[in-house]
């Protein structure tokens, strides 16, 4: 539905709802009534006169936002967010959710990096809420000791919302740069995540670069997640749900390569 278009059915509905209830008191018990109601109901217009004043302000201080983002212009969305985050100060979670996005749709590695340096210095409780995603820059590098800094950081942070998914690439760049020693541990803790599935497998994935007890665990780890997901086509909407974490997104050919491991018995 077009952006227009929304804007002007609230302002109908609520129109509507007012006219409504203003002639409710008629419908009901006649004339006469009206006037005695409305004498003792005053503060109802000033309400709904405020209600829509704060609504279309919200909209026309987000016109051009959503204009942009209705015509997927993310260049231009983009710009326009680095203009009230930069310049303007308005680093709100909304602004910087849209310009990640942008920036992963464009894609423009280089505004995604720019962003994560200025939150580190002028807002670390955003650089925190949104460090998965400020992070992606070190994948489509590959680089590893980026990751680890990066991620570790965020592992060690108790106000991160997502440290077990920041464990798993700490886990992963460890891997990565040969130190599975100092992933072990962790990798072993997060393939018992039942409350997250896709974390489970993506830790008993890697799990598999070991051999001996944790290779064992891995297998364990899998049977279960078979057990609780008898077939492959169920991951579909957890691996939707993920989704909305763009690091899943990212790491779309590993979570494949984890389901063909998973049921590799339906494919042989």
């Amino acid at each position: 539905m077009k952006f227009k278009t929304i804007f002007l059915a609230f302002n109908i509905l609520l129109i509507v709802s007012f006219v409504f209830i203003f002639f409710m008191p008629f419908f009901l018990f006649g004339w006469d009534y009206l006037g005695i109601f409305w004498r003792d109901s005053w503060y109802l217009p000033l309400g709904f006169a405020l209600v829509l004043c704060v609504a279309d302000t919200w909209f026309a201080k987000n016109w051009k936002l959503f204009l942009l983002i209705e015509k997927e212009d993310w260049a231009g969305l983009r710009d326009y967010l680095e203009n009230r985050i930069y310049v303007q100060g308005k680093a709100s979670s909304r602004s910087v959710r849209f310009l990640i996005n942008a920036c992963v749709v464009l894609p423009d590695i280089a505004a995604l990096r720019r962003l994560a340096l200025h939150l580190k210095e002028k807002s670390p409780l955003e650089f925190v809420r949104f460090g998965l995603e400020l992070g992606l820059p070190f994948f489509q590098e590959n680089n590893a000791e980026g990751m680890k800094a990066h991620f570790g950081a965020l592992a060690e942070n108790p106000r991160s919302p997502k440290r077990d998914w920041a464990l798993w690439i700490l886990s992963f760049a460890r891997l990565a740069s040969g130190e599975a020693d100092l992933a072990r541990e962790e990798l072993v803790r997060l393939s018992r995540k039942e409350e997250d599935p896709l974390l489970g497998l993506l830790a008993a994935y890697l799990l598999l670069s070991y051999s001996g007890e944790e290779a064992s665990r891995a297998a364990q780890a899998g049977q279960a997640l078979k057990e609780k997901y008898p077939s492959r086509s169920l991951w579909t909407p957890v691996i939707e749900e993920a989704r909305k974490n763009l690091v899943v997104l990212v790491l779309g050919k590993l979570v494949e390569d984890a389901l063909s491991w998973l049921y590799a018995d339906e494919t042989a």
